[in-house]
Order: C-alpha cells, then structure tokens, then sequence
C-alpha cells in the first residue's frame, strides 16, 4: 500500500501570518530592548538633521540650472539634471524649470532664499547674499 501524505496549502492570509509570526520570533529572540530601538531611531534622526544641516557653498549665481543642481548634490551628473528638467521634476522656487540652459540670477530668490526642489521630498535652500553697493 502506498503512503498517503497529507499536505495542507496555506492561503494568502494564513501565509502573512505565519511569516508575521516568525518576524516577531525573530526579533524577540534577538533581544533587542525598547531602549536600544529608540537610541537607533535617534541616531537616525540625527543622521538626518546633520545632511539637512546648512552646507556653505560658493555658488556663482547667473550660472545655467541644471549646472547648479549638480553643485548642490540634487543630482549626480548635468546629464541627469538636465534629463530631470526635461522629464519635469525639477523645480525652483517651487515652480517647474523647463530651460535646462536657463540662468538663475539673484533676482529669482525669494526673500533672499533660492529653493531648489527634486521631486517632493528632496529640498535645497541656498540663502542669497546680495552684494552691498555703496557709491
């Protein structure tokens, strides 16, 4: 007589569960305190505010945009900025920038900050200072 073996498929949900189940195993096992996972998440936080910090940069306004957004780290290279201008997810001042050639001048800024912007979440502010002019 031949063996009968009984195998039982496990659903979508039955599935999650179960890998839910052995994440929470797994991560008890470690054991991992409360106070640990804060100071991580703290460390994290900083990490954050420290690439968030203002960065001094010598930037010669009247300069092309796609070359400034590369200057300040929004892009790796000019052809992904210029690519990104073209595609639309570049903005200034919150409004899009269509002239990957265009110049950005002194004039642009908004109360003396400039606002340069890759997509929704990736932010640089350039605070502009005007050359005082005493004749």
């Amino acid at each position: 007589m031949g063996t009968v073996v009984n195998v039982n498929l496990l659903t979508k949900e039955e599935l999650k569960e179960y890998r839910a189940a052995n994440y929470l195993i797994s991560v008890l096992e470690s054991k991992i305190t409360y106070r640990e996972i804060q100071q991580w998440k703290k460390e994290q936080e900083e990490k954050e505010k420290a690439e968030q910090k203002d960065t001094q940069l010598e930037v010669q306004l009247g300069v092309e945009a796609y070359k400034l957004f590369k200057e300040v780290g929004l892009c790796a290279s000019h052809n992904e900025a210029k690519r990104l201008i073209k595609q639309g997810g570049l903005y200034l001042n919150g409004k899009k920038i269509i002239d990957p050639y265009g110049k950005i001048k002194t004039e642009d800024a908004i109360d003396d900050i400039l606002k340069l912007q890759r997509g929704k979440k990736r932010i640089f502010t350039i605070n502009v200072k005007k050359p005082n002019i005493n004749i």
